[in-house]
């Protein structure tokens, strides 16, 4: 009979239209889930990939730390910047690299010197040199995913 069929293909379609709604549920949820694991990684330690600045002196002090030359095999991890409201106005980037201090300083210390920065024989951090208002910071630190941390500093009053 033509009818005999007719609902065995009506419970497929309906099987079919039902593993359709799972998987779209599945890949919505895989979605968020993704989402939400990168966003937690980059907010681990305080790190965050990009922040956007807020003012003209946050402004020059970021760039002041992202154009410093670096050392071959210094690879940037992230930044990090204080509430708004801080004062000095600063930011911490991150790097990560295999190579020793001994191998690393050298270039920062040959640089800043050269550009007329002022050591600043700071023994809390590896590095330290200011030049008028402004400070370069650097420091070794330990997290997972970064092994030294640049800090640049503006203690000019607004």
């Amino acid at each position: 009979m033509p009818f005999d069929d007719f609902y065995k293909e009506s419970d497929q379609a309906a099987r079919r239209w039902w593993k359709c709604v799972g998987l779209a549920f599945l890949l919505f949820i895989g979605y968020w889930v993704v989402a939400l694991s990168l966003m937690s990684e980059t907010d681990r330690n305080g790190i965050h990939p990009q922040v956007p600045t807020v003012s003209e002196r946050m402004n020059r002090v970021d760039e002041l730390c992202s154009q410093l030359p670096k050392p071959e095999e210094f690879y940037f991890v992230g930044k990090k910047f204080p509430d708004k409201n801080f004062r000095p106005v600063l930011v911490t980037y991150f790097f990560k690299t295999k190579r020793s201090e001994q191998e690393i300083l050298p270039s920062f210390i040959v640089w800043l010197s050269a550009n007329g920065w002022a050591d600043n024989k700071d023994k809390n951090k590896v590095l330290e040199f200011s030049k008028n208002d402004q400070t370069i910071s650097i420091s070794p630190v330990y997290y997972p995913e970064a092994n030294y941390s640049i800090e640049c500093t503006d203690w000019s009053i607004e």
